[in-house]
């Protein structure tokens, strides 16, 4: 982890800071919680669970990357530019910060899939030692349309509406 980056600080989303703009929230259909996304200190905050359950933050930037990540590596076959079929993950750096990406086959239930996405620059608030991390069904990205909203936000982001 590294060690010059200062975390933002737990948001409590029934004390949010003033500074904080919540663009999205989405009740989770498989534990029934809310999730909300916010812009917050240059970063993008997933925050979900009333107990504070997990949070993670990502530098603005990080959106597209994601985006990009998922669409043209995860959901694409190799032979269209997509990951090697038995790979299962993958990490990069965006902003100085590092991001892995896991494709998960049991996130919400049995054979409910997703990602894992983990800032391994950022501990966690919840369990010390850990990293920051949220996971996101296929079912919210794609019938929930969180996918969409993820495109708008890396689309607002590059023409400079956050910052």
């Amino acid at each position: 982890m590294k060690k010059d980056l200062k975390q933002l600080g737990l948001i409590d989303p029934l004390q949010a800071p003033t500074d904080a703009w919540m663009i999205k929230r989405i009740i989770n259909p498989f534990f029934q919680e809310e999730e909300r996304t916010y812009i917050w200190k240059s970063h993008v905050i997933f925050n979900s669970g009333e107990g504070f359950y997990s949070q993670l933050e990502l530098p603005l930037p990080a959106i597209a990357w994601l985006v990009d990540l998922i669409e043209n590596k995860f959901w694409k076959l190799p032979s269209e530019g997509g990951l090697p079929k038995d790979v299962f993950h993958f990490t990069g750096e965006v902003a100085g910060e590092k991001i892995k990406v896991s494709r998960g086959t049991s996130l919400a239930g049995d054979d409910i899939g997703g990602f894992v996405i983990i800032n391994l620059s950022r501990g966690g608030y919840i369990l010390e030692g850990s990293f920051q991390k949220h996971d996101i069904t296929d079912h919210v990205l794609v019938e929930m349309k969180f996918m969409d909203f993820l495109r708008d936000l890396a689309a607002r982001i590059a023409r400079g509406e956050y910052k």
